[in-house]
């Protein structure tokens, strides 16, 4: 774990800093010797366990993460790898959508499931973020952290499931919220000393912010209109942990009572597409949501993209 006052300490800001400039109070760094295809096979075995499933009877395991393991075999088939013997012949793939991934995953799942192709699927978000932070950016550097957390979904013959789904993307946003270097573009054997910054997370946070305030409104209407309900209306909102203002702003802009957004964001920072599935499953543990109510998943991704759903718990 680690602390604000850690981090005021490693910027050398005036005590109090991070704390009032991210809303992270504390949040988790991997070790050196920790993996995404690791932390996601930990979060599985547990959500497994939890849940009284044998692994044999997944038929299908998702990544759905912004930082993969490794460019080529895929996160999901490494933390299937991690599972062991029991998950042979289960397929598994990854799903980028950067902080949207699970949202864009339960989508996905819920669509094969409901199709019939699928009965149980395994939805993994394994977040490193902390290892392509650029240390000389306080403002977002500060505000990430690491976690890895495990959904799983089943067909069902009970009035519960995702009603509605939607997801916009609008790319004049697409390079304020990038990591350039890794890829094809800016391959990884071209890295030196003097590119590091390439090779790291970069945020423009006030014009990601105006974006966002222009599209926003726009899309949560979209998403709730055709089902003739207001989302203060509904019993729960779990978004994104995009950042203290983005989640205050939020809650402003959807009418909602403080009290109905699950806000995670002091004790674990921004987990990219893990903050929402680990919000969710707080929000169980702290009886925020519970079995027969409905609730709404919200976020912002790079692209910029904005995607939802309205859930029957």
């Amino acid at each position: 774990m680690v602390t604000a006052e850690e981090l005021d300490a490693r910027f050398d800001l005036a005590p109090g800093w991070v704390a009032e400039k991210t809303g992270v109070l504390r949040r988790h760094f991997v070790g050196p010797h920790d993996s995404a295809a690791a932390m996601g096979a930990k979060a599985l075995r547990r959500a497994l366990g939890d849940a009284q499933w044998p692994a044999e009877s997944l038929d299908l395991i998702i990544c759905a993460s912004g930082t993969a393991h490794q460019p080529i075999p895929c996160t999901a088939v490494l933390i299937s790898e991690a599972m062991g013997a029991r998950c042979a012949g289960v397929p598994a793939f990854d799903i980028n959508a950067t902080c949207l991934s699970f949202l864009t995953a339960l989508d996905v799942a819920a669509l094969l499931i409901d199709s019939g192709r699928h009965r149980r699927v395994a939805i993994v978000s394994s977040e490193i973020a902390s290892r392509g932070l650029d240390w000389t950016d306080p403002a977002s550097a500060a505000l990430f952290g690491d976690g890895a957390v495990a959904t799983l979904l089943e067909a069902t013959t009970d009035a519960i499931g995702i009603e509605a789904a939607r997801m916009e993307t609008y790319p004049e946003g697409a390079h304020l919220c990038e990591i350039r270097g890794g890829g094809t573009s800016l391959p990884s054997m071209q890295y030196t000393p003097e590119r590091v910054h390439d090779y790291q997370f970069h945020m423009d946070g006030e014009r990601l912010h105006k974006l966002a305030a222009t599209h926003m409104p726009g899309f949560v209407t979209r998403l709730f209109e055709p089902l003739g309900v207001h989302p203060a209306s509904l019993d729960a909102i779990v978004p994104h942990q995009a950042g203290r203002i983005p989640l205050l702003l939020l809650a402003r802009r959807l009418g909602i009572d403080d009290q109905k957004l699950v806000m995670t964001l002091d004790e674990h920072g921004n987990t990219i597409a893990a903050g929402m599935p680990m919000a969710l499953h707080i929000a169980r543990a702290r009886h925020q949501v519970r079995r027969g109510q409905r609730i709404a998943l919200l976020g912002t991704g790079a692209g910029i993209a904005f995607a939802g759903c309205v859930w029957q718990l």
